[in-house]
């Protein structure tokens, strides 16, 4: 991922120069997609998909182990 993709994930970029810490900052657009993708699933389907959410976690978590080598 280069500089410009990076920059798009932020669209407050935009207009603003943002200066904070990792406590409080913009979300990703991708992030924000994603929770609006699992939010809208469980208002709609409640726990039905839960096997899938387990798998997606599983799948996130071992791609973040590996980052970190770990």
């Amino acid at each position: 991922m280069n500089q410009e993709k990076i920059r798009e994930e932020f669209p407050v970029m935009e207009n603003r120069i943002f200066f904070d810490h990792a406590k409080v900052s913009p979300l990703p657009q991708s992030v924000r997609n994603a929770v609006d993708a699992f939010t809208h699933d469980a208002c709609e389907f409640g726990t039905a998909h839960y096997a899938d959410w387990m798998k997606h976690t599983d799948r996130v978590r071992d791609q973040f182990a590996s980052l970190i080598n770990a």
